[in-house]
């Protein structure tokens, strides 16, 4: 067995989240100098952003042996591509020689020696920790609960691997399944990668799940959680936190303790509210101002219309009939956006069109089907004006789609974007 020296640590960000992972990194080497940190960006950088100033080594996944990478980050939004990166990352740095790796969500704070879970991975064994440790209590305990079932029993911001059969089988097997099936599509059983990791138990004889409470500490447990301050040191059930997870935390929203849940606010964490002002202060100097405007550089189309998760969906859903498209992100003739301009059924009159993106997305809504019951005949009209008054802010469809329900002239201005 390797020495536990021979550790990475490694996290995912796209170019907007590296803030996070700039604050990630600094935290981590003041309590482990010893652990490098290695940072996955899935995008590409044009705004300002030199690999060799920042406290982290940089890997791409560019760089990574992904079949059809430009194909396979049309079919997914950033977070499924975030998050179906993880195995290869892991995998990837096992492969450099490294005898054990230790993936962190972007959004976390290093606050003391992260000992369980390198305890953990010295066994051999996945490592994993779980939502919650114990029932949780409160009017709502009940609903909480099923939340987490629905989401998943770990949490998938902590991950550790070792170099070893059962670690590599673990990965292999996460891996598959978040390749084809990495989605949030709770009503399908899916959470992104979290509901696959629930196998993880009845899978893999050796797991190991940490079970301390100072350990990935996050929104979903709070209720449970005593949080104090002690001079500069967060404690948790009065012993020293060792990681806190801000999942979901916009220091740009100080008020709110997770945009994931509505459950919390800050006024609810009474002294454990003054760690979230730590960390905001913290990302705001390391320039998360300005590094959040940075743009996905795969959430558009050539030529700048934004790209909607239903079509994203429709994409997927075509198999292997998408390869008449050729490149996905094109605009032009003959290209996947000009097929979704098309009407679904035919009629071309100006303020009548129905195109084949609103469509899915009427297929894809139960509310919208029961509101329009026939949106191609007597309620097209009421769909329409739907979809132009609010439908498109309310589904994440750029306003460009709706000038293709609308005139002609709308759809000619959009492909020439």
């Amino acid at each position: 067995m390797r020495p536990l020296s021979h550790v990475a640590v490694c996290t995912i960000v796209s170019k907007g989240y590296l803030t996070f992972a700039r604050v990630l990194a600094h935290s981590l080497r003041r309590h482990h100098p010893e652990l490098p940190l290695y940072v996955l960006v899935v995008d590409r950088t044009d705004d300002g952003f030199h690999a060799a100033g920042e406290p982290f080594e940089v890997l791409w996944l560019d760089d990574m042996a992904v079949p059809d990478l430009r194909r396979h980050r049309f079919r997914h939004s950033l977070q499924e591509v975030l998050v179906m990166a993880k195995p290869l990352l892991l995998s990837d740095l096992l492969d450099r020689g490294f005898g054990h790796a230790l993936l962190l969500d972007a959004d976390m704070l290093v606050l003391d020696r992260l000992d369980p879970l390198l305890e953990a991975m010295r066994a051999g064994s996945p490592a994993l920790t779980p939502h919650l440790l114990e029932p949780p209590s409160g009017p709502d305990r009940v609903e909480r609960e099923l939340n987490i079932l629905l989401s998943g029993v770990y949490n998938g911001g902590v991950v550790g691997v070792s170099d070893t059969g059962p670690g590599r089988a673990f990965l292999d097997d996460w891996g598959k399944r978040l390749a084809t099936h990495c989605r949030c599509a709770v009503d399908q059983g899916m959470y992104y990668d979290q509901r696959w990791l629930d196998f993880a138990p009845s899978h893999h004889e050796s797991l190991a799940v940490v079970r301390d409470p100072t350990v990935n500490v996050g929104h979903w447990a709070l209720p449970e959680r005593r949080l104090r301050m002690q001079g500069e040191t967060l404690l948790v059930d009065d012993r020293p936190c060792r990681l806190f997870h801000f999942s979901g935390f916009e220091p740009w929203h100080p008020e709110r303790v997770s945009r994931w849940s509505d459950r919390l606010r800050m006024s609810d964490l009474g002294p454990g509210a003054a760690i979230f002002k730590r960390y905001a202060a913290l990302l705001r100097d390391a320039g998360v101002e300005r590094t959040r405007r940075f743009p996905y550089s795969f959430g558009r189309f050539d030529g700048g219309v934004e790209i909607p998760d239903v079509g994203r969906l429709v994409y997927r859903g075509l198999g292997d009939g998408i390869d008449r498209f050729g490149d996905p992100f094109a605009n032009g003739k003959g290209s996947f956006l000009r097929w979704l301009c098309e009407p679904v059924d035919g009629v071309r009159e100006a303020g009548a069109v129905v195109n084949r993106l609103w469509d899915a997305l009427y297929h894809s809504r139960p509310e919208l089907q029961a509101a329009f019951p026939d949106h191609l005949g007597a309620h097209r009209g009421p769909f329409l004006a739907w979809a132009r008054e609010g439908g498109a802010a309310g589904h994440g469809v750029d306003r460009a789609f709706v000038d293709t329900a609308a005139p002609r002239r709308g759809l000619r201005e959009l492909l020439r974007r």
